[in-house]
């Protein structure tokens, strides 16, 4: 094993740092973390997945979960004889590699408290071993990805790309053509921000700034890959946002209920009037509430849109306080989750 750690390009302290990934073992900050478990996936032969993050009330990471990119099984898909399956083929074989990594509010580090090391169905391959992410590997996406901008930057000088890269790594990419520096420039009044969220085979959140232009279309603004939805990486896009706009800001940001962006916005963004999709908010409705009112769901949602839709402030925060004095199964939800974003 020291001979193929040796031909890694990896930091000599990362090495050891490797070696020692255990139950237990405590890392600097959750930047230390992706460090760490890089180096122990390319000894070992293998590629991490981000399988899911925890975040806090304050926006803050408080676990996450990776597993090996051949975890999991594939999805059988259809085609349109309902009597042929397609055939596919998918690096997901059922492998039981995983680690946790909690970081509690009252300890100052995150730490490992389950690590399942062994593979199950598939052979470890110390030379192939790459990150998609590796910006200096041609086979590499992300190596691709930076190509096709740039070629198209130089048919688009005015293009703004920015990128975040570490250890040779692509963390975050953000950019916006000249044309959409233009429409966001004449319509940066009301911006919608979305992020559709691990849906690609490379585990990243897409994210979306998209705005409505004189003639009622919608149109997008700027796009990112991020390889995280923490608080400090949506303030990474949105300062790029604004280099990228000498700094015009919107007056009315859109967004879902994401604790990451909600930070964000609040402490990059106090001026902006931040205002939650009533949209995102249903969906969370459906998933934190309805299995616990059960026949109840139906009455809670008219009461629900009616505390919406109150006139004024008054008004609101007494429906409001009747709404959790007559669902008290609710209240877990309720008060721990949207009391706190009530006002947007």
């Amino acid at each position: 094993m020291n001979s193929i750690i040796n031909d890694l390009e990896l930091d000599e302290n990362l090495k050891k740092q490797a070696e020692e990934l255990a139950v237990e073992y405590r890392f600097e900050s959750w930047e230390h973390v992706d460090q760490v478990l890089y180096a122990y996936a390319k000894i070992k032969g293998f590629v991490w997945r981000l399988q899911n993050t925890y975040y806090r009330a304050d926006g803050d990471i408080s676990k996450k979960v990776f597993e090996c990119s051949h975890s999991g099984m594939p999805r059988m898909r259809k085609s349109n004889n309902p009597n042929k399956t397609r055939n596919t083929t998918s690096s997901r074989v059922g492998c039981t590699c995983y680690i946790n990594i909690c970081w509690p509010k009252y300890d100052s580090n995150p730490c490992v408290t389950t690590f399942e090391s062994n593979h199950k169905n598939h052979n470890l391959n110390i030379i192939t071993a790459n990150n998609h992410n590796e910006i200096n590997d041609p086979d590499s996406d992300a190596f691709w990805l930076l190509e096709k901008l740039e070629i198209q930057q130089k048919d688009d000088p005015g293009m703004f790309i920015a990128k975040k890269i570490h250890q040779g790594r692509l963390f975050h990419i953000f950019w916006m053509d000249s044309n959409q520096q233009d429409l966001y420039q004449r319509y940066y009044d009301v911006i919608v921000t979305d992020n559709t969220s691990r849906t690609n085979r490379y585990q990243m959140a897409l994210c979306f700034f998209v705005g409505v232009d004189n003639r009622n279309h919608t149109r997008i603004f700027a796009q990112a890959l991020l390889s995280d939805e923490t608080s400090s990486s949506y303030v990474w896009v949105l300062e790029q946002l604004l280099k990228a706009n000498n700094g015009i800001l919107p007056t009315v940001l859109l967004s879902d209920a994401d604790t990451g962006l909600d930070a964000a916005i609040k402490n990059f963004l106090p001026n902006v009037k931040h205002v939650h999709c009533i949209f995102h908010i249903r969906q969370n409705l459906d998933r934190h509430v309805q299995r616990s009112l059960g026949e109840n769901y139906t009455e809670f949602l008219s009461k629900f849109y009616s505390v919406r839709n109150s006139l004024n402030e008054t008004l609101f925060n007494i429906r409001w306080e009747q709404l959790i004095e007559l669902f008290p199964c609710a209240n877990d939800y309720l008060m721990g989750t949207l009391d706190k974003i009530k006002e947007s």
